[in-house]
C-alpha cells in the first residue's frame, strides 16, 4: 500500500536559520526532496505558542476520525480532479496522483491520492490496510483522514503538506515490484518500525522530528544515493538480515540526532535518510556489516587482511607496501574501509575545529591529485599519520593521477585507523561530474566495481568544507567568497552533503582562487572568483584570524605566499601530471606560534601507467 501522500516531507534536524549569507544555493541534493515543513494546518497553532506535546494524545482530539469519504466529496474538492489541483507527477506510467482540494466543511487543505493502478484486487484488503494506519494520531505523522472506494476507483485522503514529491522516489513504476510479499516479513519491518518510533519519541524529542506514516506492502526500503530505492526481495528478508538493518538504523539515529525517517507501515516500507535528506542505503545486499564479513576472500589472496573490523597500522603500512607493488587490495577490505570512513565524515560539521597543543606540531598538504608514490613521498619526510604527528589533506585526492584509488584508500584507512591522525576537506575533484571526466571513476571501475562509484561519490559529499587551527588558522581547498560579511557560523550552517552547487558559499569553497589586485573578479574558471588581498584582510579581520591556506592551483615552488603574507596557496603534486615540473610543498605548523615552516620536495619514479590513464576518451586524445 503506499505512502499516503507523495507530498509528505520528512525532516528530524536541529533546527538552523533559514537564510545564510551567499546560501546553498544551486546544491544538488540526492535526492532534493527531503526539506523541513509541518503540516499546514498545524502552523497556526505552533505559531500561536502551543507546544507540541511528545505524546499522541493531543493529538486524537485536534484531528477528525478516520472515515469514509464519498467520490462525489472529493471530486468536488478536486474541482473535478483538476489538472490545475496535481500536487505530484504525473503521467500514463505513474501509478497514482496526488491532488489538492478543500473539503466544503473544512477550511483546511487536504491530500488526495488516486490511484491509477490499484495493487488491491480485493476490496477488504485495501479497507484493511487504510483503516490499520488511519488509527495512527500524531503530530509527528502526516495522518491519513481517510478513505474512498467506487468501483474501481481507490482514494486515500491525507493532511496536506505543501512541498516536493515523494512519488517517484517510493515506487516502482516499471511494475516489476510485487506487493505479494510475506506477511511474516510484513510484520517484522512493521516491529522495526515501531521501535524506531519510539526510539524517535524518547531518544530525539528535543529535536524536529515530522514522520511520515503509511499502509504496508511488505518491503524494505533504504533510500541509495540516487534518490531510487534499494528493496530487498523476500529471499534476502532472512530475521537476521531484518535485525542487522534494523539494529544499524538505530545505531544511525543514536549516533546522528539529525537522521531523517520515513516510517511507512503500510508498504512496509523504510527510508532512513541522513541530515540533509539522504543516505545511502544498503544497496544489493552488501553493506551490512555481516554482509561484508560474509565476502569470500579467496584462499590465494595474500594481500593485507583486515581481522575483525578494526583497521590498525599493520594493515595500513601491508596495503600501501602491496599498492607500491601494484597489488590491489581485496573488494571486501576496500568496502569496509570506506564504509568506516563514511560513519566517520557523516558525524562531522562543515568546518571542523583542529586544537594543536603547545609544543605539538600539525602538518597541511595539498592536492595530491592521485599521485600515490609522491603521497608515500610526503610520508617518508614527515612521517606516517599519528596522534602525535597528525596531517590535513587539503582537497582533490584523485582524479588525473592514475594511481587514484590506492591514494584515497590509503587516506581513509588512516582516517578508520585514528580519526585525530588525519583530517580530510573536500576539494572540487571529490564531485561526480569531475571524477566522471577525469578519471578516477573509470580507475575505480577499473579497480575495484561499479558498485564503488557510488559509495565514493556519496562518502565524497560527506567531506567537512574547511577547517580552523587553533582559531587562527582557516584551511580551505579554493577560496573566499563573493561578499563580505562571510562568518565562520555561515560555514559550519552550510548543508554540505551533495553535489558541489553552481554558485554560493560552498561553490566558492571549492572552485574560488586569489589575485593579485585588490577587489573581486570572474574566475578564469568559469565557476567559483578571483579574489583579491583586501577581500582576503577582511574575512581574517571579521573572523579573529590571522591566515588563509588553500591549495587547488599548482605553483611552481609548490606553494606561493601572496595578499601581504595572509594567504599561502599549498600544492603537493610535484610534476604535476608528469608534465609541469613543479615542487610539491607541504606545511608543518608548530604550536603556540603557529608559524608555517614549508617543505618542499620533488617528484618520485613511479610504475609506467601514464596519467590521465583511466580519463575520458577526449581528454586522453589531448593529454
Amino acid at each position: 500500500m503506499p505512502v499516503v501522500i507523495t507530498d509528505a516531507v520528512v525532516v528530524m534536524t536541529r533546527e538552523r536559520p533559514e537564510k545564510m549569507i551567499g546560501g546553498n544555493h544551486g546544491c544538488r541534493k540526492l535526492p532534493p526532496f527531503f526539506r523541513y515543513t509541518n503540516p499546514a494546518n498545524r502552523r497556526g497553532q505552533m505559531a500561536s505558542g502551543k507546544a507540541e506535546n511528545d505524546g499522541m494524545e493531543s493529538d486524537k482530539l485536534q484531528l477528525p476520525s478516520f472515515k469514509e469519504y464519498k467520490f462525489e466529496q472529493l471530486s468536488s474538492a478536486t474541482c473535478g480532479f483538476s489538472v490545475e489541483n496535481i500536487v505530484s507527477d504525473y503521467g500514463e506510467n505513474t501509478p497514482n496522483v496526488v491532488y489538492k482540494g478543500k473539503l466544503d466543511d473544512n477550511d483546511c487543505l487536504i491530500a488526495i491520492k488516486r490511484f491509477n493502478r490499484s495493487p488491491w484486487h480485493d476490496t477488504r484488503q485495501f479497507l484493511d490496510e487504510a483503516k490499520a494506519v488511519g488509527q495512527l494520531r500524531s503530530q509527528k505523522l502526516a495522518n491519513l483522514l481517510g478513505y474512498c472506494v467506487k468501483g474501481n476507483e481507490r482514494l486515500l485522503v491525507a493532511e496536506f503538506m505543501p512541498h516536493g514529491t515523494l512519488s517517484k522516489h517510493l515506487f516502482d513504476w516499471t511494475g516489476t515490484g510485487s506487493s505479494n510479499h510475506s506477511l511474516q516479513v510484513t510484520a517484522a519491518a512493521v516491529a522495526v518500525a515501531v521501535a524506531l518510533m519510539a526510539i524517535l519519541m524518547l531518544v530525539v524529542r528535543p529535536f524536529v522530528a515530522t514522520v511520515v506514516a503509511s499502509a504496508a506492502l511488505a518491503t524494505f526500503l533504504v533510500v541509495n544515493k540516487t534518490g531510487w530505492w534499494a528493496g530487498y526481495t523476500d529471499e534476502f528478508l532472512t530475521t537476521s538480515q531484518i535485525l542487522n538493518i534494523g539494529l544499524d538504523l538505530v545505531i544511525k539515529i543514536i549516533r546522528n540526532h539529525t537522521v531523517t525517517v520515513v516510517a511507512s507501515a503500510a508498504l512496509a516500507t523504510f527510508l532512513v535518510v541522513n541530515k540533509t535528506g539522504w543516505w545511502a542505503g544498503y544497496a544489493d545486499g552488501f553493506l551490512t556489516k555481516s554482509q561484508i564479513l560474509n565476502i569470500d576472500v579467496e584462499p590465494q589472496y595474500a594481500g593485507a587482511r583486515i581481522e575483525g573490523d578494526v583497521i590498525t597500522l599493520d594493515f595500513v603500512k601491508k596495503m600501501m607496501d602491496d599498492f607500491k607493488n601494484q597489488k590491489s587490495l581485496h573488494k571486501r577490505y576496500a568496502f569496509q574501509i570506506v564504509l568506516q570512513t563514511r560513519e566517520i565524515l557523516m558525524a562531522m560539521p562543515s568546518l571542523v575545529d583542529i586544537h594543536v597543543p603547545n609544543g605539538k606540531h600539525f602538518t597541511v598538504c595539498g592536492d595530491v591529485h592521485g599521485q600515490f608514490f609522491d603521497l608515500l613521498n610526503i610520508f617518508e619526510l614527515n612521517g606516517l599519520p599519528s596522534d602525535e604527528n597528525p596531517y590535513l589533506f587539503n582537497g582533490d585526492f584523485v582524479d588525473r593521477g592514475s594511481f587514484s584509488v590506492e591514494v584515497i584508500l590509503t587516506l581513509f584507512a588512516f582516517k578508520c585507523m585514528s580519526p585525530s591522525a588525519i583530517h580530510l576537506s573536500r576539494g572540487n575533484h571529490e564531485s561526480k561530474s569531475m571524477n566522471k571526466i577525469y578519471g578516477f571513476e573509470g580507475e575505480v571501475r577499473s579497480k575495484l566495481s561499479d558498485k564503488f562509484v557510488e559509495l565514493f561519490a556519496e562518502v565524497f559529499c560527506y567531506l567537512p568544507l574547511s577547517h580552523v587551527i587553533n582559531e587562527k588558522i582557516f584551511v580551505v581547498h579554493g577560496g573566499l567568497f563573493s561578499t563580505d560579511g562571510v562568518k565562520l557560523s555561515d560555514i559550519r550552517a552550510i548543508d554540505r552533503f551533495c553535489e558541489p552547487p553552481e554558485e554560493g558559499l560552498m561553490c566558492e569553497i571549492l572552485w574560488s582562487d586569489p589575485q593579485p589586485n585588490p577587489g573581486r573578479g570572474p574566475s578564469k574558471r568559469g565557476v567559483g572568483l578571483s579574489f583579491g588581498g583586501d577581500v582576503t584582510k577582511r574575512f581574517l579581520k571579521d573572523n579573529n584570524l590571522d591566515l588563509v591556506v588553500r591549495s587547488h592551483e599548482v605553483k611552481d615552488e609548490g606553494y606561493e605566499i601572496v595578499h601581504d603574507g595572509k594567504l599561502i596557496t599549498v600544492f603537493s603534486a610535484p610534476n604535476y601530471c608528469d608534465q609541469m615540473g613543479n615542487k610539491g610543498a607541504f606545511i608543518r605548523f608548530e604550536a603556540p606560534t603557529l608559524e608555517p615552516k614549508i617543505v618542499t620536495f620533488s617528484a618520485v619514479p613511479h610504475p609506467d601507467v601514464k596519467p590521465m590513464a583511466y580519463a575520458s576518451n577526449f581528454l586522453r586524445m589531448f593529454n
